[in-house]
């Protein structure tokens, strides 16, 4: 499946993370831009070099059990890839009238993760 999406009409949140730049060893902060487009939520580093926009692809989840799956918490699937030494989310931030699902996505990661901050707007 590849992954679709709108830019304007699909943009729905923005995950807050933070990391450890492997070179410096410092703690950086940076904004993931969520959509929805064809998947639950499709997660992509957007950013501005030399006047142009660019993105990365971050991460996505196909459907809830692949959600479930990445945040270790299906049978077999104990581990969290976004809760590890270099990595920690510090803020989920959906906007529940752009995506269909931020109900199963807001219990999953409060199941996943009780500390992150989350905000729901309309």
């Amino acid at each position: 499946m590849a992954l679709q999406w709108d830019w304007k009409e699909d943009k729905c949140g923005v995950l807050t993370i933070q990391y450890k730049n492997m070179k410096t060893k410092r703690w950086r902060t940076a904004d993931i831009t969520l959509y929805q487009g064809n998947a639950l939520l499709i997660m992509l580093d957007e950013y501005k070099k030399d006047g142009e926009d660019y993105y990365n692809m971050w991460n996505f989840f196909v459907d809830e059990k692949h959600m479930n799956n990445c945040l270790g918490l299906s049978a077999g699937h104990n581990e969290n890839i976004f809760d590890t030494p270099t990595l920690k989310l510090k803020k989920l931030r959906l906007q529940k009238s752009k995506n269909g699902y931020t109900n199963k996505i807001v219990k999953a990661f409060k199941k996943a993760m009780p500390d992150l901050e989350i905000e729901v707007v309309m």
